[in-house]
């Protein structure tokens, strides 16, 4: 499901610290990294501007600093102890209608494309009205027969009030691929084509399903119900392989993925690979790049917030996660917003282009207010925690997919990069 990081606490018209306020540049609609940005050309690879498919699905990144990656998409599920269907099931959710009395909400339902049998439905459901605002309890029947134009159009004027998040929070998909997401899924035929049914139109290239609640409503076995929990709140991902060749350039790897101090640690590694490479063991040797990173990034990656937290202790989320990328014990005091403020001023220095590993990028709404934070990897990789609820893994993704998330509610989406001095 989609979810935001705290925002809140950043909106700072007077009282936050300048340096949070309006801290990025104008819309970034597309990212870029190079090898020459980050000052490193090992001589020993060429460079390639476009990804080379080795399969359908698993593609070869532009060669830079970093070497040269190869993407594995991968999807996570929840582990069965965070997959709470009954919870998800129990609660009827309400649309919420701001400054909008009964007969103007009517008025947008038709507007969108309400039939006259869906709106003869909402007459008669269950609303309330109070201080020049009005909700309502739509019926499962009414939410669930929307058409696919509908749906979109409406849910696109209801989801700009934030009462109406965990009505329509969406998840999504990529045109094309919603089989290859539910892949080994093992839901039915029939929830399959529940969920196809409840799809709409999003931008960038994507299928928004917002209405998981009255969907699992409607599936009435028990295990079913997980299943599809499951497999609709699958996380995109990525398994990322550096390769490496009998010619490549260790010396030059070991300086981009041991930087913080740890070229000593990762260069025995790479070097084992080389030798690998060069008696054939297997051309080119590959490592996942987890064995390279960060204790920090280590610890986490593609495990749950609830897996890795103390009990007691403020919710893990992106900000958390972004600012104690190279920490080797996590600074809980980044918990606190005026505290992030104040260390984003005294000891980062805004960069035009990410470009070494652990750079921080920061997305911000329309107004220049942070709503996300995540860390250069390399190539179009990206380390984040989209979130603080425990249903968010820590995971790697190519910046586009972190993009096309938080352009659905902010199409004015803004991109600032920072790095530590």
């Amino acid at each position: 499901m989609f979810a935001y990081c705290r925002s809140a606490e950043l909106a700072l018209p007077v009282t936050r610290p300048d340096a949070v306020a309006g801290l990025v540049p104008p819309v970034v609609t597309t990212f870029v990294s190079s090898a020459s940005a980050a000052g490193v050309s090992p001589a020993t690879q060429p460079a390639t501007t476009q990804p080379v498919p080795l399969m359908p699905l698993v593609t070869r990144g532009k060669f830079g600093p970093w070497g040269r990656l190869e993407l594995v998409p991968i999807v996570l599920e929840l582990p069965e102890e965070y997959a709470t269907a009954d919870r998800a099931a129990g609660v009827f959710d309400r649309w919420t209608f701001a400054s909008m009395d009964r007969n103007a909400a009517m008025a947008l339902m038709a507007s969108c494309g309400f039939t006259e049998v869906q709106l003869s439905a909402m007459r008669s459901a269950d609303w309330s009205e109070a201080a020049g605002a009005c909700n309502v309890l739509p019926p499962d029947a009414v939410i669930l027969s929307l058409s696919p134009e509908c749906r979109g159009a409406f849910y696109g004027k209801l989801w700009v009030d934030p009462a109406n998040k965990s009505a329509i929070e969406p998840s999504w998909f990529r045109v094309g691929k919603v089989d290859m997401r539910l892949r080994g899924s093992g839901m039915s035929e029939v929830s399959t084509a529940l969920l196809k049914s409840l799809l709409y139109a999003g931008t960038d290239d994507t299928l928004l399903f917002s209405d998981i609640k009255p969907a699992l409503r409607a599936v009435t076995d028990p295990a079913e119900r997980m299943r599809f929990l499951k497999a609709v709140t699958r996380k995109r991902a990525l398994v990322t392989r550096l390769l490496i060749d009998a010619d490549t350039d260790t010396e030059a790897l070991a300086e981009y993925w041991g930087h913080g101090d740890r070229e000593e640690d990762v260069l025995p590694l790479l070097d084992s690979m080389k030798f690998n490479a060069i008696a054939g063991v297997e051309r080119p040797s590959k490592i996942n790049i987890v064995a390279l990173l960060p204790p920090f990034v280590q610890e986490r990656l593609y495990r749950h917030a609830e897996a890795t937290q103390p009990a007691g202790r403020a919710p893990d989320d992106c900000y958390w996660t972004a600012f104690n990328f190279f920490s080797e014990t996590p600074d809980d005091r980044v918990h606190d917003m005026t505290y992030l403020a104040a260390l984003l001023k005294s000891d980062y220095e805004r960069i035009a282009e990410p470009s070494q590993l652990g750079d921080v990028i920061l997305l911000a709404d329309a107004k220049g207010d942070a709503i996300h934070a995540a860390n250069y990897i390399a190539d179009d990789v990206v380390f984040t925690k989209n979130g603080m609820s425990s249903r968010q893994p820590w995971i790697l993704v190519n910046m586009r997919d972190i993009l096309t998330q938080y352009r659905m509610k902010n199409p004015d989406l803004q991109v600032g990069y920072f790095r530590k001095r």
